[in-house]
């Protein structure tokens, strides 16, 4: 696996500050809403810089231990666990490639 690059890497502590903050530029949508209606608004969105709840809420599902996502519920713990930013950054790390946002 190839590593993260120095865009890549802006993007992604960007959502987990955000989300250690619960201050995300685009939220969750209501339901039956949708923030982003195609991959390009997305990617166009991610490369402006623009934190994206629903997407950090994904990945982190997807890839990081539910013992971890506990830890970093702001409400609870707060803390974001190593093994925690390895995972949520491999996960998200490959999403972005898959977008050609290298």
């Amino acid at each position: 696996m190839s590593k993260v690059t120095k865009k890549q890497k802006a993007i992604i502590e960007a959502h987990l500050k955000a989300s250690i903050k619960d201050d995300f530029d685009i939220s969750c949508p209501k339901v039956g809403e949708q923030s982003m209606k195609t991959m390009d608004e997305l990617k166009e969105a991610l490369e402006e810089g623009k934190t994206i709840h629903q997407l950090h809420k994904i990945i982190e599902q997807n890839h990081v231990s539910i013992t971890s996502q506990l830890m970093a519920v702001p409400q609870l713990m707060g803390h974001i666990s190593e093994a925690y930013k390895k995972s949520y950054t491999r996960g998200f790390k490959d999403f972005l490639t898959r977008l050609n946002i290298n």
